[in-house]
């Protein structure tokens, strides 16, 4: 690999964040019982449905993991030793939670944890700020807030381990993918290249 061909890579992990940061969509509804039975649909318009940025994210991860196999073949180009790109996925937990979503997305079941967690995203969820909200119809059922300014709604993405629990966010674990790998290509951009002689 050259580093055309990493920044090649960055450059797609690039348009896929910035896919998953257009809030604007075509809505969601869902169902939801209550303690004493009582069921309720919610629908919220004009935002991207859940499934769709669950969509987005596993693709982005799977993106983001695969960058580390083009940056140990430059680190193997550079004249450093492969397994330094394998001691800075073991030294940061967001590379390892990468590593679990990304094999899971690839595998559909994960065998190993690179985390210990054996993470998985969770259900996305927006909070939509008063000023967002064009109008909110409160009914029985169905409950619909119309949002008038999806830019300005607010999206998480929790990771769980294993049992369920939050272990960090999924944008915030993707923002810290991204930095730790172009701090990395940076490193290896600046490194000499081992002379070759004829």
């Amino acid at each position: 690999m050259t580093g055309p061909d990493v920044e090649k890579l960055f450059s797609r992990i690039a348009r896929l964040k910035a896919a998953i940061a257009e809030k604007r969509g075509a809505g969601a509804e869902w169902d939801y019982s209550f303690p004493d039975g009582t069921m309720t649909t919610y629908r919220i318009t004009k935002v991207k449905p859940p499934e769709v940025v669950a969509d987005e994210l596993e693709q982005v991860f799977v993106w983001a993991w695969t960058l580390k196999d083009y940056l140990k073949e430059l680190a193997a180009s550079a004249g450093r030793p492969a397994q330094s790109v394998e001691n800075l996925v073991n030294s940061d937990s967001n590379l390892q939670l990468c590593a679990d979503l990304a094999n899971r997305e690839k595998h559909a079941r994960l065998k190993q944890s690179r985390s210990g967690k054996f993470a998985k995203l969770g259900k996305p969820r927006y909070t939509v700020p008063q000023e967002g909200i064009g109008a909110l119809l409160v009914t029985p059922s169905p409950v619909v807030i119309d949002v008038s300014k999806p830019e300005l709604v607010e999206l998480r993405v929790p990771i769980e381990n294993e049992l369920g629990a939050v272990v960090g966010d999924a944008l915030d674990v993707l923002d810290g993918v991204v930095g730790n790998w172009e701090q990395l290509f940076a490193d290896l951009s600046r490194s000499p290249q081992p002379s070759r002689e004829n």
